[in-house]
């Protein structure tokens, strides 16, 4: 019997999952009247956070689920904003044609942002979830990111 050690794998599907949670999570904390001034910026660490939890996701896959949010973003945001401001489409809409290439730059800098801290809530919640599971599977010490002692021990 030969041990070998290789890092936990999670199916591109659980990446998917987790990247739609965290947005769905972070699109939530802007509903909640008044308090969605502090949920709100938060929104995007806290939903990555919980998807990283979810899958236990190692740093890169945390990248990752932080970037199938900014993705989720472009796709729901982003799109909509760029045919209505930024085409011919919009041309209806009480918009200065100056101000236009404004309102693209804030939607690309809102796409990092959310593409970032979900990111940043993804590792730091993987590493939470991983941190439970070794407390709860063994008495082994609490593995740091990056360590080997994070790696899933498999036996052939």
């Amino acid at each position: 019997m030969t041990t070998s050690i290789e890092p936990a794998r999670h199916s591109g599907r659980d990446v998917l999952k987790a990247s739609a949670i965290g947005f769905g999570i972070a699109l939530a904390c802007l509903l909640p009247p008044i308090i969605h001034f502090f949920t709100g910026p938060a929104g995007p660490f806290i939903g990555g956070f919980i998807g990283g939890s979810r899958v236990e996701a190692e740093p890169g896959k945390g990248v990752l689920i932080g970037i199938g949010m900014g993705v989720c973003v472009s796709v729901v945001i982003g799109i909509p904003v760029f045919l209505l401001v930024l085409t011919p489409l919009g041309n209806w809409l009480p918009i200065d044609p100056g101000q236009r290439g404004t309102i693209g730059v804030v939607m690309l800098i809102a796409m990092v942002y959310v593409t970032v801290l979900g990111a940043i809530g993804a590792i730091v919640g993987g590493y939470v979830a991983r941190q439970k599971a070794s407390a709860a599977g063994n008495d082994s010490p609490p593995a740091t990111p990056g360590s080997m002692a994070s790696w899933k021990t498999t036996s052939h």
